[in-house]
């Protein structure tokens, strides 16, 4: 019985080598699929924007590549749905652009939803429906310091609030010049207000452009 009982281990023990073998070649084949939804979505992202958001293409294709990554995280309709990457590289971008603002004509670039749809060759409706499922999974909202362009951060309130201890909240855009560079070295906001773009943002801007090749290793924002 002894010599029957260690055999049996042995098979289970050779059948659980198996199984995690098997589990790491699926979750192989999951990162690569995941990673080439990512690159053919954010091919398409980076030309519409350096071809259609002159001259700030750039930083919203930083964002839009950014919060591509998040989408094609596992389980996501961006990854396991049906859909084009022409349809969501159309939502995405047009979430980015919503929450700047770019289809207000009082800020320049200006850009509607209905020419984002054309550049991409969609429909507006399949624009919105994907921008909506997006907006409504990561509980992206206006202002979402998360997802603003830095030409944008100078006019976004939400930026420059901080809350104190004693429970008031200001707007540090109102403090003087020596309490925000010690927040700003704090880490509490990105730059000193007034002084345009800045450093912090063109320096957070090639973070961004750093930190999102990956699928794998980008960690999206906490919605």
């Amino acid at each position: 019985m002894e010599g029957l009982s260690s055999a049996y281990v042995e098979i289970n023990e050779g059948l659980s080598q198996i199984a995690d073998i098997i589990e790491e070649t699926l979750e192989g084949e999951d990162l690569v699929r995941r990673q080439a939804r990512y690159d053919e979505i954010s091919a398409l992202i980076d030309e519409f924007c350096m071809r259609h958001i002159s001259p700030h293409g750039m930083e919203y294709a930083v964002k839009a590549r950014q919060l591509a990554a998040v989408c094609c995280q596992p389980g996501t309709p961006v990854v396991e749905g049906r859909a084009k990457a022409t349809s969501w590289a159309a939502g995405i971008v047009y979430t980015v652009g919503w929450l700047n603002f770019l289809q207000d004509k009082s800020f320049e670039p200006t850009l509607t939803g209905e020419q984002v749809a054309a550049g991409f060759g969609v429909s507006v409706a399949t624009m919105h429906a994907k921008s909506t499922m997006i907006r409504n999974g990561l509980e992206i909202l206006p202002f979402d310091p998360e997802w603003t362009v830095p030409s944008r951060m100078e006019a976004n309130p939400l930026m420059w609030l901080v809350e104190l201890p004693n429970g008031v909240v200001v707007d540090t855009r109102a403090l003087p010049r020596d309490q925000q560079e010690r927040l700003v070295e704090a880490g509490v906001i990105p730059y000193v207000p007034g002084t345009g773009e800045a450093e912090g943002s063109r320096r957070g801007e090639r973070d961004d452009q750093g930190g999102d090749g990956e699928v794998l290793g980008y960690v999206g924002p906490e919605h």
